[in-house]
This record gives structure tokens, sequence and C-alpha cells, in this order.
């Protein structure tokens, strides 16, 4: 992404990573998992957060008993899902995307690990917003996360992300479709402040970004947190939202910082 070594864009989310980061810290810290398996898509995406919740598990009192993978050409799963059953796990972590036949995962999964009220299984970002998944059975009680303030913690902080929301409302008669589309606000917010902070330049534009120009304040930013970049594009804040599909519903649970 990188050819000539120069850093060219940023993310006013947080990397994968520390969303793998913080699974690993909330499965174990909060739900109390001690045996967790580790599956993913055989995507880039859900290859590398995987890494860095197996990376991160053992510090936050989890051994990894299985690591794997699905394969989204299978229509099957019943027989990795007894491998994992054979391992002890009390947890199945679901890194990648719904899109990669994540709902015939998601129904092996349960058929042999037992109900997801029952067992632990959390899923990566790729697996929200997917009315699919929410109408299945199957996926009562999975766990998901979402890199940053979901819009329903957006609404709550208040602010000018809750303001937006409401206006969004106002003017197209319906609340913004999904969290994604708020983050796509705050994305074109940070370009104008960087626009505002530049000498008109592309160039200067860009390196407002990298030098740390760009500083939204919680209560003025789109997504209810601060947006303020560090030397790589990532952005600072380190909020993870943890959320339980509920009744057909993704509701949200808790924020969770990472530590």
């Amino acid at each position: 992404y990188y050819p000539t070594g120069k850093r060219n864009y940023a993310r006013i989310i947080g990397a994968d990573d520390l969303q793998g980061q913080a699974a690993a810290q909330y499965l174990g810290e909060k739900i109390g998992v001690k045996k967790c398996a580790v599956i993913d898509d055989m995507v880039t995406y859900g290859q590398g957060l995987a890494k860095a919740a197996v990376a991160a598990m053992p510090a936050a009192g989890i051994e990894v008993v299985y690591q794997g993978s699905w394969d989204m050409k299978q229509t099957k799963y019943t027989a990795l899902f007894e491998k994992i059953k054979a391992s002890g796990a009390d947890c199945l972590f679901l890194s990648g995307d719904y899109s990669s036949n994540g709902g015939a995962v998601v129904k092996d999964a349960v058929k042999v690990l037992g109900s997801a009220k029952d067992f632990t299984i959390m899923g990566s970002s790729g697996f929200s917003g997917f009315p699919d998944l929410l109408a299945l059975p199957e996926a009562e009680g999975i766990w998901l996360t979402f890199t940053g303030l979901t819009q329903t913690g957006i609404i709550a902080k208040g602010g000018a992300g809750a303001k937006l929301v409401e206006a969004y409302k106002t003017k197209y008669g319906h609340d913004p479709l999904g969290s994604w589309s708020i983050q796509g606000a705050a994305a074109f917010q940070a370009i104008l402040a960087a626009i505002a902070a530049s000498d008109g330049t592309r160039a200067s534009i860009t390196d407002a970004v990298f030098s740390g120009k760009v500083n939204i304040p919680a209560d003025q930013s789109a997504i209810g947190s601060e947006i303020s970049f560090d030397a790589n594009g990532d952005i600072k804040d380190k909020v993870v939202t943890m959320t339980r599909i509920t009744s057909g519903v993704e509701k949200d649970i808790e924020p969770w910082t990472i530590h």
C-alpha cells in the first residue's frame, strides 16, 4: 500500500490488530473464558485479525487450544467444529467476514458446540451489519466487535455526532444506514480539518494529517471520540465497542478501551 515507503493515507477507525487485542481482553477479562478456538476465513483481513487476537490471548488469561481456518467454498463445517469441541474450548472467535459463507459457519458452530447463549461465540466486525445474520436463530447470543463507537454509542455520547444523526434523520426520514456511514462522514471531517491546516497544496494537506495538525475534540467529532492521528496515520483513539445479537438486533453492551 506504500510503494514509495511514505505514508499517504490515514484511518479514522482503529486498525484491525487493535480489534484483535480488544476481543482477547474482553473475552478473558469480562466474559471469563479460559480456552479459545480461533478460526479465520483465509482472507487477509481475517488472517491478520486472528493473528493479533491469538497473540493477545495469553496476557488475557486465555489458552488458545485450536487455531485454523474455514474454507468459504465448503458447504459443511461440522468436522471442523467437532475438532474444536474435542479441544476443550469454551470459546470460539470467528475472524473474518460474514460474506465468506459465514451463515453456514454459524449454523454448524451452534449445531456442534451449542447455543451462543451458553457457549461463547464472538465474531469480528466483518460479521457486523448483516441483516441475514441477524435473522438466523443460531445467531442469538453471538458477541461482535465494532471498532470505535456504534451509532447507538455516538447518540448516547451526545455532541456533534448525535446532532449529525438527528439532522440526517430529519432530512431523510430515517437513521443513517448503520454505523459505517457515520465513520464516512468523520473521514470527510478529517479531510476538511487537514485542508484548513494546510497552505492549499496537496502535499501540505497530507502532511497536516501525519504531523498532528488534525485534532478534532470528541464533542465536535462525528464519531463521538477524538479524531487525531499518529505518525503512521492510525487514529489514536483505542475504543472497540462490544455488541451482542439479542432478539435479532445488534445491541451495544459496552465500549472497551484497549490497555
